[in-house]
């Protein structure tokens, strides 16, 4: 629709067709078995977010959602270290984005670099002053991973209490 358009692109997004597009061939590589496939998908994912991410505002409010799902890509690529430098490039820009904390928290975590992924979400709850509900929630996941479950409830607590949605930090 026309408002969510304007939306976006107000927030510093530009060639959102791309981004969408981009969108598509990233989801359909996660599901994709065949690595031929997969392969062209994420390229071509890679292409179509890239063009977007390159023609968008840095400083826009809108920026970092395509600078996640650009890394997102390129972690699929198994280009780890890039995808990990773009996020920490873009938390520069954007210091209180919460979606920047956790995709960076995530990749790391995915990583198996716990200790990375929890320093990573105290500073973002630290500059997000703590109302950050999707922060919360995977600082809670993090440290039940590192045995540090007081902690981990109180996350777990914060999380919900902000009325983060999803029921697995509280089912574990």
């Amino acid at each position: 629709d026309q408002s969510q358009l304007a939306e976006w692109e107000q927030g510093g997004a530009a060639g959102l067709h791309h981004f969408c597009a981009g969108t598509i061939w990233f989801r359909r590589a996660i599901l994709q078995s065949n690595a031929a496939r997969r392969d062209f998908e994420l390229r071509t994912a890679f292409a179509e977010t890239i063009w977007a991410v390159q023609r968008s505002n840095p400083s826009g409010y809108r920026y970092p959602d395509l600078v996640v799902q650009l890394a997102g890509i390129m972690y699929e690529q198994e280009r780890f270290e890039e995808a990990l430098s773009l996020l920490e490039q873009s938390l520069a820009q954007h210091p209180t984005s919460a979606v920047l904390y956790s995709a960076l928290a995530t990749s790391q975590w995915k990583l198996e670099r716990l200790a990375d992924a929890k320093e990573t979400l105290i500073e973002g709850n630290t500059r997000l002053e703590g109302q950050s509900a999707e922060i919360h929630y995977n600082l809670g996941l993090i440290l039940l991973e590192l045995g540090e479950t007081e902690d981990a409830l109180s996350h777990a607590t914060a999380a919900y209490e902000l009325g983060y949605p999803l029921p697995g930090l509280r089912n574990k």
